[in-house]
């Protein structure tokens, strides 16, 4: 049996069992990368709300009294200019 075993059916079995495992491993990386880009296309989907709020100091009308914002040059009740 060992003579029919030479150097040449050795490098054909050793090379043969080298290329099924460099193919096993490409097939996982391909895997491995498509279900980490599936991962990442579903994290991409969440919408982020981000609220801006805003304080608006509000000033009486010297008039008539009502709230009005800070901002407002007459009063939105009486329609007043605002003193400065």
């Amino acid at each position: 049996m060992l003579e029919d075993f030479n150097i040449l059916n050795f490098f054909i079995v050793f090379f043969g069992f080298f290329a099924i495992i460099v193919i096993v491993v490409m097939i996982a990386t391909v895997y491995l990368a498509r279900a980490k880009k599936k991962n990442s296309d579903i994290d991409d989907k969440v919408i982020r709300e981000k609220e801006i709020v805003k304080e608006i100091v509000m000033v009486p009308c010297v008039y008539c009294g009502s709230l009005n914002p800070q901002t407002a040059l007459f009063c939105s009740t009486c329609g007043a200019g605002r003193k400065a």
